[in-house]
């Protein structure tokens, strides 16, 4: 996260909560999902994830574990992709959401938050990825999910041989 214990302790002080979930502790795998909140103008939140390899103690990155990186993130932007198109739908069935700018408020979000394999989780059945909309917080309800899940078998194209993953995706 953008700060340190220090700066909280003496010169922020808007952490209320800190939690963190383990989604996959196996195959010398830990996959953790870290999320804090607190308060400031508005109250906010914030997650990361992070996949360690425990025989190595390094954190997973996508060049490390992945393959064909530039084909995975073609296959979850067109995911995006998929998300944005139904929502768009949904959100301007609703007549509140006329005066919204629905497409453009999509438009907007493409261009600050590009699609990236950096957030990802890993459990038993394959691999979530995770994108953040960036909705300005007075909207961000209307935000879409963002989670783009791959099972091992759909990953095998991807999954670099011999790699951290591999041993996962038996």
């Amino acid at each position: 996260f953008d700060f340190t214990i220090k700066e909280e302790l003496t010169e922020i002080q808007w952490l209320e909560d800190a939690q963190y979930d383990v989604n996959y502790n196996a195959n010398g795998i830990l996959s953790i999902r870290l999320f804090i909140e607190g308060s400031g103008a508005y109250p906010s939140g914030s997650t990361r994830y992070v996949v360690v390899d425990i025989k190595k103690g390094t954190k997973a990155t996508p060049a490390l574990v992945f393959t064909n990186v530039a084909g995975l993130l073609e296959l979850v932007t067109k995911a995006k992709d998929k998300e944005v198109a139904e929502s768009i739908i949904e959100l301007n069935k609703d007549p509140e959401n006329k005066d919204l700018g629905v497409e453009e408020m999509f438009k907007n979000a493409e261009e600050y938050n590009k699609v990236s394999l950096d957030a990802f989780e890993v459990d038993e059945n394959g691999v979530i990825f995770h994108h953040d909309y960036g909705f300005a917080h007075v909207i961000q309800a209307l935000q879409p999910p963002g989670e783009f899940f791959f099972t091992w078998e759909d990953l095998k194209p991807f999954i670099k041989a011999g790699g951290l993953l591999s041993r996962a995706s038996r």
